[in-house]
C-alpha cells in the first residue's frame, strides 16, 4: 500500500500516516531569535505544488546566498495559522502547549482491495502543538492532532522534540527525534500506527530569498529525515515504510516559514533538482515585502472600494484588495443585469489591485450614459466573497 502526503517540513510527520510516501546579497549574516518566531495571530497562506515534480535550484550552503523561487506553482493553496491551543479541536489533549499551528495536508492513498477499493484523496486539517522554552532558546513540539478519514483526534508526545533550536544562524545543528503511536481506521480495519522520526537538523545557509510576494532575508534549515512507519496487525507490528528525505526550509523573522522544498523518497543528492513537494508563502497579515518603498500589510478580508471618480467620463478606476490569493472575476453589468465587460478574470495574489473601466463593452463599443454595476467575485482558501458597487457613466 502506498500512502503519501504533502507535509510541512520540520513539522513533517504530523501524523503517522503522513510519512508515506529581491535582488542583491544580504548586507549581513542573518540570525533569527526565538522572539522572532511568528506570534499567535499570524495568518499565512501558502501556495503548494502538488504535481510531485517541481523544478528547483537549491543552491549551495554558506552565507550571503541568493535564491530565486519566482517560478509558477501548480497546485493548491493552504492556510497556516498560528493560534492558541484552545482555538483548535484537540488543544485539551496536549497539556502545557502554548500555541498551535493550524494547517492542512493533502492526503493521497492509492486503491487497495477491501481496505480502500477506490483510493482516498483530499485535504485534512492538522494541528501541531508547541511550547517555547525561553531559558534555553528551544521551541518544542509537544503534540499533534488531525481531522482525517484515517484518524481524528489529538495526543501529546511522550517526549517533546526539539522543533527549532535558537538562535538560528549558519552552523547551528541539533537532533529532532520523536516517536508516537495513534489509533487509525483504514477502511474496515482498526489498528495502531507507530511513527519514528529521527532528523538531523542544520542551519546550512542564509541570504536573500526572492518569491513573487517579495524579497526576504532568511536562514535555511536543512533536515535529513529518517522515517519509519509500523502498523499493528493481529497482535504484531508490521513495518509499512522506511524512508529518507531531504527537506529545506527558509525562515524569515516574524513571518516564519517562507519556502519549503522536499526531495523524493531515498534522495541522496542534497542539490536535487526535482522536488517531490514545494510550498511557498503567498500572503501574510504580517508586514512584509515592499510596495512604493513602504511595508505592505495584507488585509484581513476582501474589499471592493467605490470606483473613482464617480460619476465619471471617460474612465474610472476600481480598486480591490484580497486577503488571500485566489480566483478573481471583476465584471461590469448594466442596469438590467446584463454583463457588459469582464475587467478581471483569473488568479490574483493577495494584496491591493487596480482595474480601469473605460466605459466600453467587451467589443470596445462605447456604452451610453447611465447607471452600471461593478461586481467582484473571489474564490480562495478563505471561501467565497462577492461585492457590488454602483457606478454612473455621464455624457
Amino acid at each position: 500500500m502506498k500512502i503519501k502526503t504533502h507535509f510541512l517540513g520540520i513539522r513533517g510527520g504530523l501524523l503517522a500516516l503522513a510519512v508515506f510516501g529581491a535582488s542583491g546579497l544580504a548586507a549581513a549574516a542573518v540570525t533569527i531569535q526565538l522572539g522572532d518566531y511568528p506570534d499567535v495571530g499570524t495568518r499565512n497562506r501558502m501556495d503548494t505544488d502538488t504535481t510531485g515534480h517541481a523544478s528547483v535550484v537549491i543552491g549551495p550552503a554558506g552565507e550571503n546566498r541568493t535564491w530565486d523561487f519566482t517560478q509558477a506553482i501548480h497546485g493548491r493553496q493552504i492556510g497556516m495559522d498560528y493560534v492558541l491551543p484552545s482555538e483548535t479541536l484537540y488543544g485539551a489533549s496536549v497539556p502545557g502547549a502554548e500555541r498551535a499551528i493550524k494547517t492542512w495536508q493533502w492526503l493521497s492513498v492509492d486503491p487497495v482491495p477491501i481496505v480502500f477499493p477506490s483510493g482516498l484523496e483530499g485535504f485534512f486539517e492538522v494541528y501541531y502543538y508547541q511550547k517555547a522554552l525561553s531559558t534555553d532558546g528551544v521551541l518544542q513540539g509537544n503534540g499533534m492532532g488531525a481531522v482525517s478519514p484515517i484518524y481524528s483526534g489529538g495526543f501529546a508526545f511522550t517526549q517533546p522534540c526539539v522543533e527549532l533550536s535558537f538562535p538560528l544562524a549558519v552552523g547551528k545543528t541539533w537532533l529532532k527525534k520523536y516517536e508516537f503511536s495513534a489509533p487509525a481506521t483504514i477502511g474496515a480495519l482498526t489498528t495502531t500506527l507507530v511513527t519514528k522520526d529521527s532528523s538531523v537538523m542544520e542551519v546550512d545557509a542564509d541570504g536573500r530569498l526572492t518569491i513573487p510576494l517579495g524579497a526576504f532575508d532568511c536562514v535555511r534549515v536543512k533536515a535529513v529525515r529518517h522515517l519509519t512507519l509500523k502498523a499493528q496487525l493481529f497482535g504484531n507490528y508490521l513495518t509499512l515504510s522506511v524512508d529518507t528525505l531531504i527537506v529545506y526550509d527558509w525562515y524569515a523573522k516574524d513571518v516564519g516559514l517562507i519556502l519549503e522544498a522536499a526531495s523524493h523518497s531515498s534522495e541522496k543528492n542534497p542539490q536535487f533538482t526535482d522536488a517531490g513537494f514545494l510550498m511557498r508563502l503567498a500572503s501574510t497579515n504580517v508586514p512584509s515585502g515592499v510596495e512604493d518603498g513602504r511595508a505592505v500589510l495584507f488585509p484581513e478580508r476582501c474589499e471592493l472600494s467605490q470606483n473613482h471618480p464617480n460619476p465619471f467620463n471617460p474612465s474610472t478606476a476600481i480598486h480591490y484588495r484580497l486577503a488571500s490569493a485566489g480566483d478573481v472575476t471583476l465584471t461590469v453589468f448594466d442596469i438590467l443585469g446584463k454583463p457588459v465587460s469582464v475587467l478581471e478574470s483569473g488568479f490574483r495574489a493577495a494584496g491591493s489591485h487596480r482595474s480601469v473601466w473605460n466605459g466600453t463593452d467587451g467589443s470596445g463599443r462605447r456604452m451610453p450614459s447611465g447607471v452600471y454595476f461593478c461586481r467582484l467575485e473571489v474564490r480562495s482558501v478563505d471561501g467565497a466573497f462577492t461585492k457590488t458597487r454602483k457606478m454612473i457613466l455621464t455624457d
